[in-house]
């Protein structure tokens, strides 16, 4: 468990620097969107209320906080320790998570709903199918490092 919490770490670790290397000379990710440039960014907290309009915003990009997006279930126990290194690498850092839930063609998952099982095969379905044995668009436990990079899995490899 302390050795996962440690890969983990430095996985996260090294995709929050914006001088990480290409994706595809390393051995340690998955493109996430395959043959799609882009991806998420950061997530940004833009103020709203108190009766305030705001008619321009301008943000810095080191002022984004990491998203993480989690592919999970209820039902999976390797998402448990997955997402116990995850946060443990996380620590206090101001990351911001998302977590899909496992939903279509079952009843096992109260949290999921289709339009964020479509979300998700529409943007990390392709990948999720080409790199995962046996090919399935929906992987848990997957997660999804600043929308380029996918790690399907428990293990220090996602390949």
């Amino acid at each position: 468990m302390r050795i996962t919490s440690v890969i983990v770490a430095a996985l996260l670790l090294s995709s929050l620097t914006t001088t990480v290397s290409s994706s595809e000379g390393s051995s340690m990710w998955d493109d996430a969107r395959l043959g799609v440039n882009g991806g998420t960014v950061g997530a940004i907290a833009i103020p709203l209320g108190n009766g305030s309009n705001i008619s321009e915003t301008t943000v810095i990009e080191e002022n984004f906080a990491p998203v993480v997006e989690v592919y999970t279930a209820t039902w999976c126990m390797n998402c448990i320790y997955s997402e116990n290194a995850l946060d443990e690498a996380i620590g206090d850092s101001d990351a911001f998570l998302i977590h899909y839930h496992r939903h279509k063609y079952e009843a096992l998952d109260p949290f999921g709903s289709n339009s964020t099982e479509h979300r998700w095969e529409s943007t990390y379905g392709d990948a999720s199918y080409a790199f995962s044995e046996p090919s399935n668009t929906r992987v848990p436990p997957s997660n999804i490092f600043f929308g380029e990079r996918l790690h399907l899995g428990m293990r220090a490899s996602s390949s």
